[in-house]
């Protein structure tokens, strides 16, 4: 393997631009999640403009953007053209190599959040030999003033409207709720077979570190809490439903539609424009249930990416 020599207009771990929109590009998130060893990258390209990305190393020289989080790869802050914007992820690439990386991977924002960057981003990046490896389909409902029950499927509506359901109260939870949430969400992933991807400490310390930005919602019935959401705004116009689950001895019909129901009415509330339901595909595994979940909830898929680039 060959060293390349780190270019002098990267700029690592100084944090010049403060941090931009997405919260999973910003300094804090960064902090949070960082090993020994992980950069943030920024090329400057005037005053309060440039484009920065940060990356998490993994085994065997390979460095992800992100390797944990949602999503994250470059992110512009100001106006930035399109030669620079393709220059820094050489230089990006190029400061990589050159403190050991054989393999860089980028996992890029859902489609539907920045059309025209993110497509750019990704004209960029096959343009420059990275392969896009998996693809997935990311589903999300815009906001707006059309009501609730009027975004959903017709089995849906009528199933919110039963008798029953008229029992269930939804709320927003605070800090002295989150153990009881927490546990009906690792109970709803164990009993489908999988664990939740963050443990107990990981999501407190997301909560301690953001809490403008988290929204938790439970539902209750007979005064048992019977579903529940960890949500965060990952943007001032997106709130992103991080784990959201019902008890898995709750007997009610289509629990989770009374903390829908909350969530976009929230997002009303707040003016904010994207409730994103996360995504419903492990690249080619497509979980078919899920998928005809959200759409029953009127939501849109659009694609979100993964590309890597490898050296020997």
């Amino acid at each position: 393997m060959t060293l390349l020599k780190a270019p002098s207009e990267i700029r690592a771990n100084e944090f010049l631009f403060g941090d931009t929109d997405y919260l999973f590009h910003s300094k804090t998130f960064f902090d949070l999640n960082a090993s020994n060893g992980d950069v943030f990258l920024e090329l400057e390209t005037g005053k309060n403009r440039g484009i920065a990305c940060y990356f998490n190393q993994s085994l065997d020289g390979k460095w992800y953007s992100p390797l944990k989080g949602t999503f994250a790869g470059p992110s512009s802050i100001g106006k930035v053209s399109d030669e620079d914007y393709m220059l820094a992820i050489g230089l990006f690439e190029q400061y990589l190599r050159s403190i050991g990386a054989t393999e860089i991977h980028y996992l890029l924002p859902p489609l539907y959040l920045s059309p025209g960057p993110i497509s750019f981003t990704h004209y960029l990046l096959q343009s420059c030999d990275y392969i896009n490896y998996r693809t997935d389909l990311n589903y999300h409902v815009e906001v707006s003033d059309v009501p609730f029950e009027k975004m959903l499927s017709s089995s849906k509506r009528n199933g919110l409207s039963k008798p029953i359901m008229q029992e269930v109260t939804t709320k927003k939870l605070g800090n002295v709720d989150f153990d009881a949430l927490y546990d009906l969400l690792h109970n709803n992933r164990k009993k489908l077979g999988a664990e939740l991807s963050m443990k107990r400490d990981d999501l407190l310390a997301l909560l301690s570190h953001f809490p403008d930005n988290i929204l938790m919602v439970g539902s209750y019935f007979e005064e048992a809490l019977v579903s529940a959401a960890f949500c965060m705004k990952i943007r001032a116009d997106t709130l992103y439903v991080f784990y959201w689950g019902n008890q898995p001895s709750c007997q009610l019909p289509n629990p989770i539609l009374p903390v829908a129901r909350f969530l976009y009415q929230w997002c009303q509330q707040k003016k904010i424009s994207y409730l994103d339901l996360g995504t419903s595909t492990i690249g080619a595994e497509s979980n078919w249930n899920l998928m005809f979940f959200k759409k029953s909830l009127g939501a849109s898929e659009t694609i979100k990416c993964r590309f890597k680039k490898s050296w020997k």
